[in-house]
């Protein structure tokens, strides 16, 4: 798990709060999702405070830190208090650095 900056590469999102020329925090999952028994290496990234559609559109992902390595869990349920823990140290990282979701 990696913590980064998201940027659109074309047009502003369809809501309008996602510029192109402001980066975005986002947590970055690569890996092949082991709790899941999945071979397939994927990229899996979530926006904070963020909910727009975006499939189909072309960014870019400037990883700034890993957070923690790929790791197979137990449950559904360990995994998600495990992403849930990140988000918030997360959180606690952007409020350290001054950030905050534009037009809130």
């Amino acid at each position: 798990m990696y913590f980064g900056w998201f940027s659109l590469v074309d047009a502003p999102s369809a809501t309008g709060h996602l510029d192109p020329d402001i980066p975005w925090p986002v947590l970055v999952s690569i890996g092949t999702n082991p709790t899941f028994d999945n071979a397939e290496r994927t990229v899996e990234a979530h926006l904070f405070d963020f909910d727009d559609d975006l499939y189909g559109r072309r960014a870019v992902i400037n990883l700034e830190r890993q957070l923690r390595p790929q790791r197979r869990f137990d449950s559904i349920e360990a995994l998600t208090a495990h992403i849930e823990t990140i988000a918030r140290d997360g959180r606690q990282l952007l409020e350290s650095l001054g950030w905050t979701a534009p037009g809130r």
